[in-house]
């Protein structure tokens, strides 16, 4: 089967075929459900117009979905999950007890729900686990600052699990800031970020489920093109496995120059089930980073792109993004205009964050001294609005030259 062009964002076919007719006139949909719930009346509406919907990420309970492509945030909670009960088993002499922090994500969000739901069906089942718990809302910095609220109280834990990437960076920072030692703790979360592989290779983080979503929307579209020119043939079964060399998914275009469908190590192989509401389930593989393959080139962490230098024009802009920069000190959300000699700079906030930027050079200087000597980067992003916005936090040791990468 020939690769999908995924150049366009609609897909039409006509066939020759007349008996698939039916299937090639209407193009198709690809949906990402925030709510797998209330997603419900787009693949009613879309079904009754014979547009055929196939969901990527999270799912909808829907019999009408043609195909679900996505490893599932239940899945990948609760294997590890059971990577935390065998590490409590082993330091408290074959039982399973001890206090793991929970940081979540934003609540009454899918993925939240399914990622908090895989984790709690295996912690559960043992009764002298203790899980304590922080909403992140799915971002570092209030991550930081929930997991200092809670750490505060409950200073002595075994183990923490993360619902995604940035949320684990920001337990991690907490714990420093609070001198409590991460290596100490069973740090695991869901996502290999570029801040979380840096953490396992330090060994603050102990492992990382990483998922393949840069793969979900290009297996999704190359089986809606089939499903487009031959319906339900096309398909895979119930009991498939499919394997890396069975989808060419490249097209050979790269982008910032990378070939982002190069490499199918990241989700392959595949196998076929009944999902929600007995549709298909194209599930997906993930990838086990630990400090043995953290800088395996197939992490989407580790795709190299071209940096350029972060230049500002006069009149624009620097927004700080809510909670990225010194939480609490009214500061959040603060605008300031670039002036007429082309820099800007901020006064000190609390915390001791500071920023400067030049446009002349095309750089920025940017930090909080902490405690231990480092600064802690803010790097800057293009926002089309404001000119460029702060957001996120790294750490490092140089305030030097703030560049950005290309998305």
């Amino acid at each position: 089967m020939e690769p999908a062009d995924f150049r366009f964002s609609s897909l039409s076919f006509r066939s020759a075929n007349p008996t698939h007719a039916k299937h090639s006139t209407r193009g198709g949909l690809i949906v990402f459900a925030q709510d797998k719930e209330a997603a419900k009346p787009i693949v009613d509406f879309a079904t009754a117009a014979r547009i055929p919907v196939f969901t990527a990420d999270a799912d909808i309970d829907s019999p009408n979905v043609k195909m679900y492509v996505g490893f599932s945030g239940e899945r990948a909670g609760a294997e590890l999950a059971g990577h935390l009960v065998d590490y409590l088993k082993s330091t408290h002499n074959g039982q399973v007890r001890g206090t793991v922090l929970e940081m979540l994500g934003s609540l009454g969000g899918a993925s939240s729900i399914d990622r908090s739901k895989g984790f709690h069906d295996v912690i559960d089942q043992y009764k002298d686990v203790r899980v304590i718990q922080a909403v992140g809302d799915f971002q570092e910095a209030p991550a930081k600052t929930a997991a200092e609220n809670v750490l505060r109280a409950h200073p002595r834990i075994d183990a923490c699990y993360s619902a995604n990437g940035p949320m684990a960076t920001g337990a991690v920072e907490a714990m420093k800031d609070l001198n409590i030692d991460a290596t100490k703790v069973y740090t695991v979360t869901i996502d290999a970020t570029p801040g979380v592989l840096a953490l396992i290779k330090s060994g603050d983080i102990r492992m990382a489920l990483d998922q393949a979503p840069a793969f979900y929307t290009a297996i999704a579209a190359h089986y809606l093109v089939a499903y487009l020119k031959n319906g339900d043939a096309a398909l895979p079964k119930v009991g498939d496995t499919i394997n890396a060399q069975d989808l060419k998914l490249s097209t050979g275009v790269k982008h910032a120059g990378t070939d982002v469908w190069a490499d199918n190590s990241a989700w392959a192989p595949a196998k076929v089930v009944k999902g929600l509401a007995g549709h298909l389930w194209f599930q997906t593989g993930a990838v086990l980073v630990t400090k043995d393959n953290a800088d395996a080139p197939y992490l989407w962490a580790n795709v190299k792109l071209p940096a350029k230098d972060l230049r500002l024009e006069k009149g624009a802009f620097l927004a700080v993004a809510p909670g990225s920069v010194a939480p609490g000190s009214g500061r959040s959300g603060a605008e300031r205009r670039i002036d007429a000699r082309g820099g800007l700079s901020l006064p000190p906030m609390n915390g001791g964050f500071y920023v400067h930027l030049s446009m002349d050079a095309g750089a920025c200087h940017c930090g909080k001294r902490n405690a231990r000597g480092g600064d802690q980067l803010i790097r800057f992003e293009p926002d089309p609005a404001h000119g460029v916005r702060v957001l996120f936090c790294g750490t490092g040791r140089d305030q030097g030259e703030c560049r950005r990468r290309n998305p």
